[in-house]
């Protein structure tokens, strides 16, 4: 049993990973060589933020899982929204550091490129990441009940929209147009995931 449950979330992270990581193959088909390097830099610094978000994620994932094991929705609620409190201020500070000093990090980064960070791929980026921040949180929840059948209708799904939305605004916006398709894959299914959680919850409870 535990080795089928491995085995489920290792291909639901495959998955996930396709959502992610389908960008830079739509880029390299949309794209210039300096867009390219433009979203790799807006990238590599959101990198560092989504990073801190999945180490205060783990931090709290223990808490949650054993609150939910309770059956403690209020317990589990709570958790839930201390984590998407303190992952939400990492990504604002981050945002608003990185748009005032992004000459600064231009030149760190890419030093010699005469490179000009977006402030609107900034935004997007930020946007994207207020979007998986909140759909991680409550997936968490799914996972510690268990309930991964959900998540296999959506993924797949959230995929087939993230490469057609990316590939068709790469087309009329360049580098945005891909933020933008990404940030949309996650928004149009940010409200599944509450409500999934809240069905499970029902049903357990019932």
């Amino acid at each position: 049993r535990l080795r089928r449950r491995a085995g489920r979330y290792t291909l639901l992270a495959l998955l996930s990973a396709g959502v992610l990581q389908v960008d830079y193959l739509i880029m390299s088909q949309t794209l210039t060589s300096s867009e390219i390097v433009h979203y790799a830099l807006v990238s590599r610094v959101f990198g560092v933020i989504l990073t801190l978000h999945g180490g205060l994620l783990g931090a709290f994932r223990p808490e949650m899982t054993e609150a939910l094991s309770r059956r403690a929705w209020g317990d589990a609620d709570r958790i839930a929204r201390r984590t998407l409190t303190g992952s939400l201020m990492i990504l604002l500070l981050g945002t608003a550091s990185f748009a005032l000093a992004a000459d600064v990090v231009t030149r760190v980064l890419a030093p010699g490129m005469g490179l000009a960070v977006s402030r609107l791929a900034i935004l997007l980026f930020a946007a994207t990441l207020a979007f998986r921040i909140w759909s991680d949180v409550h997936v968490v929840g799914l996972l510690a009940l268990d309930r991964t059948r959900m998540l296999w209708r959506v993924i797949p799904a959230q995929a087939v929209v993230s490469v057609i939305a990316q590939y068709v605004l790469a087309r009329l916006w360049g580098v945005h147009g891909v933020i933008s398709g990404l940030a949309l894959s996650f928004a149009i299914f940010a409200g599944v995931w509450p409500a999934e959680l809240r069905r499970a919850q029902r049903e357990l409870t019932s």
